[in-house]
């Protein structure tokens, strides 16, 4: 609060451009909000390394460190008539109450160049992505800054270099890019301008709760807080679980009152594979093309070895040859069956500190993988994707990488192509999503790691981020709980194929 007015900053504004409702209860009912997931933190952290390393590109800028924002405030105006050349988290508050905290300003002869530093990776070359993602956060900090007396002359995102591959010592000014972003603003600034203004008058207002209008978009763009606002809507077997439907589409039925997929009216459009979801989920049947699945299984040559990895990334690489965000495998769980039907699981996590996971990774996985049989994955693109960037990494094993993709198969084409479909799958095709048909007797929800976010997230804090404020027992307890998840992930493809054969024997 400044002056009794509460300060809306450019994430209150972010929030309210996404949900006016869920901003409002941050602001005012912070103990409603969720508390921050694996995939919230990660960003925050690998934000911070990024600006870290930015940093180093103005040795010269006077950093601004105080928790209250009135107090930065008050330093920030302090430093620029003391004459600095480069601020870090310069900060203001306006009169009406905006926040605002910039990641650098630069002074010139016409005002300051704006600065925002972002983790993600672009093409310097073709910046129009990167633009998009984040011209209303730099055209809200421009509004902000130049409402309170620093005029922004030029604005600026310096991000990952997305063609960066590390060689030796990291050089800031190889591994991040700079785009102009000032005309890209300027054609902004008065779409800003009016959203900051019903912005503020609704964040602003604590007497009145704003709405959540989540129920009007599609499952990707709710709100954090949905089923708070909306605990009458079900979480399956709903319209907003048709395959790729817009919201173009959805609005309709919504306004109708519609709610389940049962219930969809037959007079608005669907495409001929939403028709044949809602159809399915009227019958409360499962189909099953048995040829279809019976071609794929006649493919499959013992011993089979289904096959997962868990993985991380990182903006800016540690080790030499990777890219920025380059997904790099630390753990894989291989179940291998013998045509006898006997069963021998290996696994490997690496837990040394510092290293690159992946030449262990690899030397390991040579020893436990047999040179014949089919490979099966789940999510075939995933897999494959990962054995070519490790083959690249990994000359001397690339021969045996590459065979590795020569002879695996999908196992998820089975539900992915609409060979298995059933009505509680909720157009959806993912291990969770299946494996409750297949083997009720299994749950990811009994496990501490549920989801690869969390897994990635936790093996990031033992071995990357918090070394030395992880104790051994919690970094064994968090390995015990990574074995557990991945090795669940392949159990589950081991019985998924054993349903698949009692449908097609079926």
């Amino acid at each position: 609060m400044r002056d009794g007015l509460q300060t809306v900053s450019k994430t209150d504004y972010l929030n309210w451009l996404a949900c006016p409702g869920y901003a409002w209860a941050v602001i005012h009912q912070p103990h409603l909000a969720p508390p921050e997931d694996a995939s919230t933190r990660r960003k925050q952290l690998v934000g911070d390394a990024v600006e870290a390393l930015a940093r180093t590109l103005f040795p010269d800028a006077l950093l601004i460190e105080a928790d209250d924002p009135r107090e930065a405030a008050d330093l920030t105006r302090l430093a620029i008539e003391n004459g600095a050349h480069a601020i870090f988290h310069g900060t203001v508050v306006t009169g009406r109450g905006l926040l605002a905290e910039a990641d650098v300003l630069i002074r010139e002869d016409d005002g300051w160049h704006l600065i925002e530093i972002k983790s993600s990776s672009a093409d310097p070359d073709r910046p129009n992505g990167v633009v998009k993602k984040y011209l209303a956060d730099i055209s809200f900090q421009t509004l902000a800054l130049t409402e309170a007396g620093i005029p922004i002359s030029r604005c600026s995102l310096m991000h990952v270099n997305r063609h960066y591959r590390r060689n030796g010592h990291v050089a800031p000014e190889d591994a991040l890019a700079l785009t102009d972003v000032t005309n890209f603003v300027a054609e902004n600034l008065v779409a800003t301008q009016a959203g900051i203004t019903q912005a503020l008058a609704t964040l602003q207002d604590e007497a009145h709760p704003a709405a959540c209008d989540c129920h009007r978009t599609t499952r990707a763009h709710r709100c954090p807080m949905f089923e708070h606002f909306h605990p009458e809507i079900p979480a399956t077997g709903t319209i907003y679980t048709i395959t790729g439907i817009h919201r173009s589409i959805l609005l309709p039925a919504v306004d109708r009152g519609i709610v389940r997929l049962t219930d969809w009216p037959d007079d608005l459009p669907l495409s001929p594979k939403q028709h044949h979801q809602v159809a399915l989920a009227r019958s409360g049947s499962e189909i099953v093309q048995r040829s279809q699945i019976r071609s794929l299984l006649d493919q499959l040559r013992f011993p089979l070895h289904f096959l997962d990895y868990e993985t991380f990334q990182q903006p800016i690489p540690m080790w030499e040859d990777i890219a920025p965000h380059q997904q790099i495998p630390f753990q894989y769980s291989l179940h291998v069956v013998e045509q006898d039907g006997t069963t021998s699981h290996h696994e490997h996590i690496c837990t040394e500190r510092a290293i690159n996971p992946v030449p262990p990774l690899v030397e390991r996985l040579r020893d436990d993988m047999q040179e014949n049989g089919t490979v099966l994955v789940w999510n075939k693109t995933f897999e494959e994707s990962r054995n070519r960037e490790m083959a690249a990494l990994l000359p001397a094993h690339a021969s045996f990488l590459h065979r590795i993709n020569e002879r695996m198969i999908d196992l998820a084409d089975i539900v992915s192509k609409g060979w298995w479909e059933h009505p509680a799958f909720g157009g959806r095709w993912s291990l969770k999503s299946v494996l409750p048909i297949a083997a009720p007797d299994l749950c990811y929800e009994d496990l501490d790691i549920s989801e690869g976010n969390t897994a990635s997230e936790l093996w990031m804090q033992c071995m990357i981020d918090k070394v030395d404020t992880v104790t051994e027992q919690e970094r064994a307890a968090i390995f015990d709980a990574l074995h557990a998840y991945c090795s669940l992930d392949t159990l589950a493809m081991i019985r998924i194929w054993e349903h698949m054969q009692e449908l097609v024997s079926n």
